[in-house]
């Protein structure tokens, strides 16, 4: 999934037309029912206008996550996206993969 998510940056920021994948969301109004497609997860390079919600440095470039509107029916799902992966890594990491932790001892004083 981590992987996936990788190309999906080099898709959208090293190739002649950039691919974004969009997710079609139904939201209510207040005449009835509209859908819009918004971005599932968008990671831009460069410096951040407008905001960013998470910006890394990798090799001397600014990549990062444009700020979402928050709370609007058409916010891009990008820091969701994030979340589910987070979430699906803490879940399948099992006690045998974290580093165990040093042996305790004590110090005997020779006096």
């Amino acid at each position: 999934m981590i992987g996936y998510l990788g190309e999906l940056i080099a898709a959208q920021n090293y190739i002649e037309e950039p691919f974004v994948p969009l997710v079609t969301i139904g939201y209510s109004t207040t005449t009835g029912f509209k859908f819009a497609d918004v971005p599932l997860f968008e990671v831009k390079r460069g410096p951040p206008l407008g905001g960013a919600a998470v910006a890394v440095q990798h090799e001397g470039t600014t990549f990062y996550i444009p700020k979402p509107d928050f709370g609007s029916p058409t916010e891009a799902r990008s820091l969701q996206t994030l979340d589910l992966v987070l979430q699906t890594v803490q879940a399948a990491t099992h006690r045998k993969d974290l580093p165990s932790t040093l042996p305790s001892f004590g110090v005997i004083s020779g006096k």
